[in-house]
């Protein structure tokens, strides 16, 4: 049973899902929009508006608490304020309602870009409250994205509820690319065709570094794709009808989503490592 928190649109749920850890138990949401879109993918599963006031005595028992908590104040694009900042500082109540409910396995997300802000601190966290974790690197392109997309998984297990092996045992060998995707490649081209969402850490790297095509990265294939794809009114696989206020909160829910794909990929690794609960 899954337990979702800051759970946007249901990105890190579906990627469990996929993973075989599902069904949802219950989620935990306040934007308006993103909740439109939970209630249409999973009717029925209760969401609760607000990770900092939802008392855990309501909540159904879950086997895995999964969180992206807002990356604003860690992400290169932003101030760099860290979990000072008031969204990121969500990681609090998230990390108290870890603590409230003791899940035997915890999985929490957010940018790689700024990870030196958030990650220790986390970490630190769930060991002071009895998990042992490991970090997984992954990003979109691992898993056949045409985008970067860099994020950091924090795999938390309790180690008096779940048995763990150890680090030779499970951890799969070569870099996250190669053990990771499925051997497809990015499709070269028009960044709209193949649905490129915006990589605001890659524009700001190659723009720092002077870099001509600070708008495109290169694939592996020779191809090339849009950092920040060129929508003008219409985003790819959105209808045109579309007022531009809908079509803004989709590209902001899809741009602050997880990408289901990377969270299966993390789950199945979180199961070689801590492969099944007492």
């Amino acid at each position: 049973m899954i337990g979702s928190a800051c759970s946007g649109i249901g990105g890190f749920e579906r990627g469990l899902e996929m993973a075989g850890w599902g069904p949802v138990a219950w989620q935990i949401e306040p934007d308006p929009w993103c909740k439109q879109v939970l209630a249409r993918h999973w009717p029925g599963v209760r969401i609760y508006d607000d990770v900092r006031f939802v008392s855990p005595r309501g909540l159904a028992p879950i086997d895995v608490l999964c969180a992206g908590f807002p990356c604003q104040g860690n992400s290169s694009a932003g101030k760099g304020e860290g979990l000072a900042d008031p969204r990121s500082a969500l990681w609090f109540s998230v990390r108290d309602l870890a603590a409230a409910i003791r899940p035997p396995r915890v999985l929490i997300e957010n940018v790689a870009s700024g990870a030196a802000r958030w990650l220790p601190h986390v970490r630190r966290d769930l060991h002071l409250l009895g998990y042992r974790t490991r970090a997984i690197h992954v990003s979109a392109f691992d898993v056949g994205a045409p985008h970067r997309r860099r994020r950091v998984f924090v795999c938390a297990a309790d180690p008096d509820r779940v048995v763990l092996r150890e680090p030779e045992q499970w951890r799969p060998a070569g870099r996250p690319a190669n053990r990771l995707r499925d051997g497809r490649k990015p499709e070269s081209g028009d960044a709209g065709a193949c649905g490129a969402l915006a990589d605001a850490d890659a524009v700001r790297e190659l723009r720092e570094r002077g870099d001509e095509h600070a708008g495109w990265r290169w694939s592996r294939n020779g191809g090339r794709w849009s950092i920040v794809p060129p929508i003008s009114g219409v985003a790819d696989g959105v209808s045109r009808r579309l007022d531009g206020r809908v079509l803004e909160e989709r590209c902001r829910m899809l741009g602050n989503a997880v990408v289901p794909q990377c969270a299966a990929a993390v789950a199945r690794a979180f199961d070689l490592w801590a492969p099944w609960v007492v």
